[in-house]
């Protein structure tokens, strides 16, 4: 990220900025303190009436939320209008919500302006060190902790990726160790990514396991919980080639083979288990998952035109959810083939092509079968008097077309089709 240049000269509160850069705002976050307590904003641009409501839409998350607590950095600030100016001081008059404010590195001909315009004592406070700003909030909760955490030195070489062992106590505040404590403290670090990231099994105010970290150079480590905090530096190192994605990544949960097409989070189609794979096809846990299948319905629902077009896209839509749910490939051909036909019915028969016409899809996954239920709004079909083909006639007289019906009550387990008042509905099920 470039510092922004910094006009020389007295600036006009009523400049404005037609080009293309004054139009531009971009915002970063990033966290310090012990625990990541502290919302650091970095601003890069311009703040004017073009760009004002992305600099107020960031913001509004933090809105009524009492205990975060913000530093904005304006030191990549370049230029700033009379509108945003105003609206920059009236802010700090009045800051809606938003009471745990800290500015920094205000650049000097911005500083200058809001004391101009805004000479009032100011709800935020400005400090020309970021730092300065971090550690105002910090000495304002030490206060709070009923009791830290100590974590022991790590090895003096840490690899990236791989486990090495850590313990961690909980003393009150007179250093004594909390032999009853029973909390369950957070493991994060200010980069890179943490496994475990929830201790839950202290004994006698102690805790010891094996814990991975990624990233290259130093980090910080933080231990906390609603009550206490702790940190120390680790200096992981990155070892070995980066990886050449993809990759086959091994499940720390289950043990299953899977492919990680690039470093990501992903979840074990076995056991559920959510983790990170880093550049060099690390695997760190993040959630552990559970190999009994829960009792745990998922329900996606969706609407397409009545436009052929879209359904290449369903097909693939429906092939990537049955395999995601490790349905037997044959199975998935039988859904695939299914869901197309009947969508080509619809289209053709119950909206004659109209492209300007919908179709609602609804699946339900359950752990021995799939479900799907699709409305349409338009022709209705009777079909008691027109029954099913006979397969061999329509064979041997070599017609074209004609088999939807046929295929789906084939191919799926359950076919029923429903008119009501307003739609029809088609329902099919695959058992698994």
């Amino acid at each position: 990220m470039q510092v922004g240049r910094k006009d020389a000269g007295k600036p006009d509160l009523n400049q404005v900025f037609p080009s293309e850069e004054m139009k531009k705002l971009e915002i970063y976050s990033r966290y310090a303190g012990r625990r990541n307590e502290v919302n650091i904003l970095d601003f890069k641009g311009s703040l004017n009436i073009t760009t004002f409501n992305q600099f107020e839409g960031f913001l509004k998350p933090f809105s009524g939320e009492g205990a975060v607590k913000i530093v904005l950095n304006f030191s990549q600030l370049t230029s700033i209008s009379s509108f945003g100016l105003g609206l920059l001081a009236g802010m700090m008059h009045n800051p809606d919500g938003l009471e745990d404010v800290n500015l920094a590195e205000v650049p000097k001909k911005i500083k200058q302006l809001l004391e101009k315009v805004q000479p009032a004592e100011y709800r935020y406070k400005i400090f020309e060190h970021e730092s300065e700003a971090v550690q105002f909030f910090l000495n304002q909760q030490t206060s709070a902790y009923a009791h830290h955490f100590v974590l022991t030195s790590p090895p003096a070489e840490v690899i990236s990726g791989k486990p090495f062992i850590l313990e961690i106590a909980a003393y009150d505040a007179s250093d004594h160790l909390i032999e009853a404590y029973q909390g369950k403290p957070h493991l994060i670090v200010d980069r890179g990514m943490v496994s475990p990231t929830l201790i839950t099994d202290f004994k006698h105010g102690l805790w010891e396991g094996k814990v991975i970290v990624t990233g290259n150079g130093p980090l910080q480590f933080f231990a906390w919980d609603e009550c206490g905090w702790g940190e120390t530096t680790i200096r992981p190192k990155a070892q070995g080639e980066p990886a050449k994605f993809p990759i086959v990544v091994v499940c720390s949960g289950c043990g299953k083979n899977n492919i990680a097409g690039k470093t990501d989070f992903f979840r074990c189609i076995q056991c559920n288990e959510i983790y990170f794979v880093d550049w060099f096809g690390h695997v760190v846990p993040l959630k552990p998952g559970n190999t009994k299948r829960a009792d745990f319905v998922k329900h996606l629902e969706f609407k397409i035109p009545s436009d052929v077009n879209y359904l290449n896209h369903v097909r693939n839509f429906i092939m990537g959810i049955c395999s995601e749910e490790k349905i037997d490939e044959e199975k998935i051909t039988q859904i695939e083939m299914s869901l197309d036909e009947a969508l080509a019915n619809v289209i053709e028969h119950a909206y004659s092509f109209d492209a300007y016409q919908e179709i609602r899809v609804n699946l339900w996954i359950y752990a021995h079968k799939l479900e799907i239920v699709i409305k349409d709004y338009g022709r209705s079909f009777d079909s008691e008097r027109l029954p099913l083909p006979d397969i061999k006639k329509h064979i041997e007289e070599r017609r074209i077309g004609g088999l939807g019906r046929y295929l789906i009550k084939t191919l799926m387990d359950e076919v029923t089709y429903h008119k009501a008042l307003h739609c029809n509905e088609l329902r099919m099920i695959k058992r698994f």
